[in-house]
């Protein structure tokens, strides 16, 4: 617990820079941005933004790790689920194949560092990330697969998010998921490439969130 206590402490202070440098700057693959209408963070994978050419296994789960445990520290008191859309379409088997470990350590590691708090995951597979949920649902509890949502495609998801209150409306979907919302991937860039700057932003989104719901139940007893 000490030394996951100092290694997130370093991050925050700025040693991301040197201790993670490779997975920030070179893959950002796995980032929070923005809530739900109930303030609950959302994680992303891109699947697309990953290199597989010289990942170590060991490395990016504490990476992943950190990155979880980060937005789970900076919960309000009354915030405890998150959300986790996956995008697992766009890459090449032949890449993911030379990792097999790679997907056992994923699930392994989620289990450990967050059993609990998923409330809904939305999985854009294709074809070849079905067998990335074949490994997940293999591995993973049946109250945890459950609340996966498996899409073919991003454009299929979007309506979903939407839903959800993960995205706000079209006007907000990003352009890796077929929309037009600049502004968003410019956020989501810029998180995905600064790690105390996604756990200040995601800090802030999730408690702004609170303050406009608290607002909105006042306005409606007050009427």
């Amino acid at each position: 617990e000490n030394a996951s206590t100092d290694m997130m402490s370093r991050a925050l202070n700025g040693a991301w820079k040197e201790d993670y440098a490779h997975e920030f700057l070179n893959v950002g693959s796995t980032f929070w941005h923005g809530v739900d209408n109930e303030g609950s963070p959302t994680l992303w994978f891109r699947i697309e933004l990953n290199r597989f050419d010289d990942l170590q296994v060991e490395r990016r789960m504490k990476y992943c790790t950190m990155v979880i445990q980060g937005a789970i520290d900076a919960m309000p008191p009354d915030v405890h689920d998150l959300n986790f859309v996956v995008l697992m379409d766009d890459f090449k088997l032949s890449e993911v194949a030379k990792h097999p470990r790679l997907t056992p350590a994923f699930v392994k590691m989620f289990m450990k560092c967050c059993p609990d708090r998923l409330k809904r995951a939305f999985m854009v597979t294709g074809v070849a990330g079905r067998l990335f949920f074949n490994v997940v649902k293999a591995m993973a509890p049946k109250n945890l697969v459950d609340k996966i949502s498996v899409i073919d495609s991003r454009e299929e998801c979007v309506p979903m998010l939407i839903q959800s209150g993960i995205l706000d409306s079209e006007e907000s979907v990003p352009t890796f998921l077929g929309g037009t919302a600049v502004v968003v991937d410019a956020a989501m860039d810029a998180a995905r490439q600064n790690f105390p700057l996604m756990i200040a932003n995601i800090r802030d989104e999730m408690s702004k969130e609170k303050v406009v719901a608290a607002d909105a139940v006042l306005n409606t007893v007050q009427a």
